[in-house]
């Protein structure tokens, strides 16, 4: 019993440790070293790997819950006029911050991105060149720090520079929250803008709310005379783009660039070749089948005719059948 204790002392003085594995590979430090570091060659520790999985599995949720939030929000954005989703992300900045952060999570998935194809067309279209440029729903303001970042914008440089050797006047970003410094708080149907301020118009994903014609027409009324219009959209946003576009030139405008960058959205450039102010009570002349082109406005032909919407729902009958496609019958009365 004495020489077990004194071997085992002997054991513990000499690894530092008890383990009965220890003391097996104690005549083979090689195979010792091996045990006491598995890790280094070879599969980690189970405790490790237990870890690694469960900080995949957390990121995982993580993401899954700021897409559910996204689709949520952009939901709310299509479903609403411009004048709510501003009251609502007045008062609710944080998600309009969590908003941006899906977007951008979803974005990143795309071949090509909208706002690059903008800027690309930005820099390389001299006509576009000159005078100031308003991103109207610039999100994060990229089209701005981009030309910021590269010295195009006069107004960011020494004033004493003469105005050729830039390629903007001013950039303008515009959306219903301020991301960065430079953005003004608006919404996008009530501008704080003179009649005729800008030389360049862009809604690059932006058409957003049932108000989205009001956009339209307040980016005419913005624009100067001989002006551009930009517009890039997801092309799943359209129920007729040839209709869209029809919508667009009766505003005022003249179709210059059409192309698809890829299988997810369009990209549109007009010139505004009419000074004429422009409501909804101007355009009485439409044809009545002239519905709505995007998947979102069901008071788009009374807006359109500049009258109020007159009738309310007073009965849904229960569906005339079971199946995968089913019926609702229901009934419209005037309002007295």
């Amino acid at each position: 019993r004495q020489m077990c204790i004194r071997d085992r002392v002997s054991t513990q003085s000499t690894w530092g440790s008890d383990d009965p594995m220890e003391r097996l590979f104690s005549s083979s430090p090689s195979l010792l070293q091996k045990r006491r570091q598995p890790y280094i060659q070879g599969k980690p520790p189970k405790e490790d790997r237990r870890k690694k999985k469960q900080n995949v599995i957390e990121q995982r949720l993580q993401s899954n819950l700021i897409d559910s939030k996204y689709r949520m929000l952009n939901e709310l954005l299509y479903t609403t006029s411009g004048e709510e989703a501003y009251k609502y992300f007045s008062e609710n900045q944080k998600d309009f911050q969590d908003y941006h952060e899906g977007y951008r999570l979803q974005i990143a998935k795309w071949p090509v991105k909208p706002v690059e194809v903008v800027i690309q067309e930005l820099e390389e279209n001299t006509k576009l060149h000159g005078g100031i440029v308003c991103d109207l729903g610039c999100g994060d303001g990229g089209i701005f720090e981009h030309f910021r970042d590269a010295g195009a914008i006069r107004e960011q440089a020494d004033k004493k520079v003469k105005k050729g050797e830039f390629l903007f006047e001013s950039i303008k970003s515009f959306d219903l929250v301020a991301a960065k410094p430079f953005v003004q708080v608006a919404d996008m149907s009530k501008l704080p803008l003179k009649d005729g301020t800008s030389n360049v118009n862009v809604f690059c994903l932006s058409l957003m709310g049932t108000n989205y014609l009001e956009f339209l027409l307040e980016s005419h009324r913005t624009l100067k005379k001989g002006g551009y219009l930009v517009i890039s959209e997801v092309l799943s946003r359209f129920r007729s783009l040839k209709l869209f576009v029809t919508l667009i030139k009766t505003l005022g405008y003249k179709l210059l660039k059409h192309s698809k960058p890829n299988s997810f959205f369009v990209f549109l450039l007009f010139r505004k070749v009419s000074t004429n102010t422009i409501t909804p009570s101007s355009m009485i002349t439409i044809p009545r089948q002239f519905i709505d082109p995007l998947k979102q406005s069901d008071d788009f032909v009374s807006f359109m005719r500049g009258k109020p919407l007159d009738l309310s729902l007073i009965h849904i009958s229960e569906p005339t059948r079971q199946a995968e496609i089913s019926y609702a019958v229901f009934c419209l009365k005037k309002k007295k």
